[in-house]
């Protein structure tokens, strides 16, 4: 017995080395997916094999969670201060887009890049004491911003 997750991601050649096996009866072929296997596994493949749809035992959890999600945000406490500054933080980049972030937060990808200190004295704030290290990410030209 053999289980392929995510099956639809294999290509016709991969499928077809599946059959010898299949037709022989020494495979016994577990696939799972999450797209419509007569759009995704050649027709070869699909003829010897049984196709079952799984989808109402899987759903189910995932689709209370989501419910119990809307929930707990339509009754949480409100207030537009988040609103007010996304439009002032869309406002500002569109205003800025002339404007190059900081060597700090660029790639290093190359050796020339390397050399004009893209990513020299970057701090990832998942390995500071309190998850944040302080650093300034907006363009040198531009104060750092409280929206």
């Amino acid at each position: 017995m053999l289980f392929v997750d995510e099956i639809h991601r294999f290509n016709k050649a991969q499928q077809d080395a599946f059959l010898p096996y299949l037709e022989k009866g020494t495979l016994i072929l577990v696939g799972a997916t999450i797209e419509n296997p007569s759009f995704y596994l050649n027709n070869a493949l699909l003829s010897r094999v049984r196709v079952l749809k799984l989808n109402s035992l899987d759903n189910y959890e995932g689709e209370l969670a989501l419910a119990q999600l809307v929930i707990y945000l339509a009754l949480a406490p409100k207030s537009n201060a988040t609103y007010v500054a996304y439009g002032q933080a869309r406002e500002l980049a569109s205003k800025t887009t002339h404007l190059n972030p900081p060597s700090i937060i660029l790639n290093p990808a190359t050796k020339l890049l390397n050399e004009f200190d893209y990513g020299k004295g970057y701090q990832y704030d998942h390995d500071e004491p309190l998850g944040f290290s302080g650093q300034n990410y907006f363009p040198v030209e531009m104060e750092r911003q409280k929206f």
